[in-house]
């Protein structure tokens, strides 16, 4: 718990800047929405990926940079492993992307579909956890794979239900 508590800790920085970014947007999402500004959503959400991008870019430096930082931070008194270091950034990554379109969709107010994925998503949390326990043997790695594959899924399922909405109103 101590290691993934550091590693998480260390890798935020990435997350906390992007939702500092991206904080505003979902009331201007709203107003754009009811405003029928439909090329400035589309734009932003274009910024908002370019962003995601140079937020991975910086995770994945954080990542391979992690043992220096790590010697320099606590020094010899704790090892904190590199695949929980590397799947913690994993997540980071998913999240942020994930965090783009959910925005997004609950700022114009198409929150149903966000409200059953998570349904989903918690029902198989565990079950998951489980499942990758017997895989990996290793309760932190079990957790942290489940964590990513909800936000790979939801990253993916709210991109598409994004795409699905824009194509309905360009009909």
């Amino acid at each position: 718990v101590v290691e993934y508590n550091l590693a998480y800790k260390y890798l935020s920085v990435s997350n906390v800047l992007f939702a500092f970014i991206l904080l505003p947007f979902w009331s201007a999402f709203t107003d754009a929405h009811s405003q029928k500004e439909y090329l400035w959503i589309d734009k932003s959400i274009k910024k908002l990926r370019k962003l995601w991008l140079l937020t991975s870019l910086i995770t994945i430096i954080m990542i391979v940079i992690s043992p220096f930082f790590y010697k320099f931070w606590i020094g010899d008194k704790i090892n904190i492993s590199f695949i929980i270091t590397l799947l913690t950034g994993v997540y980071f990554i998913a999240m942020n992307a994930s965090s783009i379109y959910n925005s997004l969709l609950n700022g114009i107010g198409k929150v149903n579909f966000n409200y059953k994925l998570a349904l989903i998503q918690v029902l198989l949390f565990y079950p998951l956890i489980l499942l990758f326990q017997e895989i990996f043997n290793k309760i932190t790695i079990s957790i942290l794979t489940t964590m990513i594959l909800n936000m790979v899924t939801s990253s993916i399922l709210l991109s598409l239900q994004y795409k699905k909405i824009k194509a309905l109103r360009n009909e």
